[in-house]
């Protein structure tokens, strides 16, 4: 079933680059699907930021600061997991260094917003001026604060947040700017309906996304998932977006009976029950709502991770309000 995804009426937008970070994620299947493709143990995938600008009010958000350079300077907790072998990163350049041979000044940058507190999202804070606000999501403050070392066991670094202002968005609070898009609990950010933050919890606790107005009369969106969709096989099949009855064929000539069985309108992939994910049910949750924004052809949903856009967007410090002419409203990864 696909629910309608309102959003509010506007005429108010910003501008939304995507960042290429330079990192790449490398992590075992079974750690983000609950039925990862035999013939695909292994995920390999980039990592995306995002720069929002408001012109009108002359305000400049980083949704997302990708991956420090220096990784392993991370909180030891998390430093320690990294030198396991869990996983593997890699990294050129820090997003405050990509800005600047972009040709924005990271002076110039308002706030930035941890979707959650992975470390390939949380970047360095600690390399942009200290009237940078941090923009969190709901629980940030209870569940990771104080930072390492006050709190040896916290995943985050107290510098991160030294002398700098921390917003943790409330949507449960009824005020002005909470609003509903969709099934989302969301907040109007400027109260003009240009930038919508979204709750998405499951992957992580307090996870957020963005929806941003890019284009008005007619509207287009670009709403960024961070991970609350990790790989199009997780948005897709849908109701609104079947598989083809030529790519069933396919995917049973190659296999993929155990991931496709009955799954003409459900999703490939769900998530795993003992991955990543803090609370696998509301992520699958997070993503049915997501469905629902995908079903909309004015509405392209970017996941921090999708491997088909290297090779479709412009990056920053490229626009993305010609994304939809280029490819259409759609996810580039099963673009059915």
């Amino acid at each position: 079933m696909v629910n309608e995804f309102r959003i509010p009426e506007s005429s108010n937008t910003v501008s939304v680059s995507i960042i290429n970070s330079t990192s790449k994620v490398t992590i075992e299947a079974d750690k983000i699907f609950a039925n990862p493709h035999p013939n695909h143990p292994i995920l390999e995938v980039p990592n995306f930021s995002f720069v929002i600008q408001h012109e009108a009010k002359n305000y400049t958000i980083l949704f997302d600061l990708g991956l420090r350079k220096d990784f392993l300077n991370a909180a030891p907790i998390v430093s320690n997991v990294l030198r396991s072998g869990e996983s593997s990163l890699t990294v050129e350049k820090d997003v405050h260094h990509i800005l600047k041979d972009g040709g924005l000044s990271p002076s110039t940058v308002n706030a930035a917003v941890w979707s959650h507190w992975h470390i390939d999202h949380i970047g360095d804070p600690s390399l942009f001026h200290h009237d940078m606000k941090l923009i969190v999501g709901p629980g940030f403050r209870e569940n990771f604060l104080p930072g390492y070392p006050a709190n040896e066991e916290s995943m985050v670094l107290a510098s991160d947040f030294e002398n700098r202002e921390l917003e943790e968005l409330d949507f449960m609070t009824e005020t002005a700017t909470r609003v509903q898009v969709g099934q989302f609990d969301a907040i109007d950010y400027f109260e003009d309906g240009s930038l919508y933050f979204l709750n998405a919890p499951g992957h992580t606790i307090g996870h957020i996304a963005a929806l941003a107005r890019v284009q008005s009369a007619p509207d287009s969106f670009i709403l960024m998932a961070a991970d609350g969709c990790i790989h199009g096989g997780q948005l897709r099949p849908s109701p609104a977006h079947p598989l083809p009855a030529a790519a069933r064929s396919s995917s049973l000539e190659l296999g993929q009976e155990d991931v496709n069985a009955n799954h003409d309108q459900r999703p490939f992939y769900r998530a795993a029950r003992n991955g990543v994910s803090h609370d696998a049910d509301l992520a699958d949750k997070t993503i049915q709502f997501l469905q629902d924004a995908d079903a909309r052809d004015d509405v392209f949903v970017v996941f921090s991770h999708d491997k088909s856009l290297l090779d479709v967007v412009d990056f920053f410090r490229k626009r993305q309000t010609t994304l939809f002419r280029k490819v259409g409203p759609r996810n580039a990864d099963g673009n059915f």
